[in-house]
């Protein structure tokens, strides 16, 4: 749903000169333990786009089970040229 926060720009161009920053959690569901070894799949979708920041949904499974659910704001920060 819309474009998501990254580093590069439109199309994989060159790297622009922003970052993106985790601004805040919203809010997190842990549902499992994780201990050394376990493989994590990390899936992220974007939510919302206000200006400079996007509001995300991301979840952590191991094995096929979810571990966690998260509601974060990332926001596209400038970096030193």
């Amino acid at each position: 749903a819309g474009e998501a926060p990254t580093s590069r720009g439109p199309a994989g161009e060159a790297p622009t000169s922003q970052k993106p920053v985790l601004t805040r959690i919203l809010e997190a569901k842990f549902r499992g333990m994780v201990v050394p070894g376990d493989l994590l799949r990390i899936e992220v979708e974007q939510e919302e786009k206000m200006g400079e920041a996007f509001v995300m949904n991301g979840k952590v499974s191991v094995a096929g089970k979810n571990v966690l659910r998260v509601k974060f704001i990332v926001a596209m920060i400038e970096v030193g040229a």
